[in-house]
């Protein structure tokens, strides 16, 4: 089958796109005990958006424009993110824009494939034991339909959306064995006659037992799928920063 590390070559000729993201995570918790198990808890967040998205090698070059809609508990949240000059700001619904200067310093905010839509093709470098699936035609488009497994001992850090699920002082020893532990595969669709990225399915699933504060007995699951599907690849695209932001 074609290498991936062929299709990521190919798909750094993606300059520009319009993204689609669905995001959904599920976590699960069940406290045991020896009469009978708990009935199982669980809460789902859902994020969608529609992303405008400029790739580039130079992270500082790398510039998104996303609209996001968080809901959890019945409750929608809109937020957006616009990222330029290497730097990140947010605003949820109508409210000022605000920096996220943590992303200026940080190197794995700016290349976290799973949270950062700059950075959304950087998993192609961590694939391994690739596999053809059934072909299809995403939007139009016949595509090859690859799975995978991502090699996490290669991940140069861990998705931000998995820190979060865990307390600031969980050490590096554990939040390795956290990601060995885990499951973390997914799917893309190549265009058949450009091998460029259509869509890309990124699931994860974690076993959250060695959370702290977690209560005694606790089995805990996080599952975190990600799909993006792009389209308009290459169409011009004017992404700036927020108006009366210095930079």
């Amino acid at each position: 089958m074609t290498d991936a590390h062929e299709i990521a070559a190919r798909s750094a000729m993606i300059k520009t796109a319009h993204m689609t993201m669905q995001m959904t995570i599920m976590m699960t918790a069940t406290q045991s005990a020896k009469s009978a198990p708990s009935t199982p808890v669980a809460l789902k967040i859902s994020i969608d958006g529609e992303n405008d998205v400029v790739f580039s090698a130079t992270p500082k070059e790398n510039r998104a424009h996303m609209a996001l809609k968080t809901t959890l508990l019945g409750t929608e949240l809109k937020s957006e993110t616009i990222i330029a000059y290497g730097r990140q700001w947010t605003r949820v619904a109508d409210e000022p824009w605000q920096e996220n200067t943590r992303y200026r310093k940080s190197t794995a905010a700016q290349s976290d494939f799973m949270s950062n839509p700059t950075a959304s093709l950087a998993y192609l470098g961590l694939i391994k034991d690739a596999y053809w699936l059934a072909d299809e035609v995403v939007d139009g488009v016949p595509t090859r339909h690859i799975g995978f497994t991502l090699d996490v001992g290669k991940m140069p850090s861990a998705p931000a959306i998995i820190e979060q699920l865990y307390d600031s002082e969980m050490s590096p020893e554990d939040l390795a064995q956290l990601l060995r532990d885990g499951t973390f595969e997914g799917e893309m669709w190549v265009g058949t006659a450009d091998q460029l990225v259509r869509k890309q399915r990124i699931h994860i699933k974690l076993l959250l037992k060695s959370l702290p504060d977690m209560p005694p007995d606790t089995q805990a699951t996080a599952d975190i799928t990600l799909i993006n599907k792009l389209s308009k690849i290459n169409e011009p695209v004017t992404i700036q920063p927020p108006l009366n932001q210095e930079f």
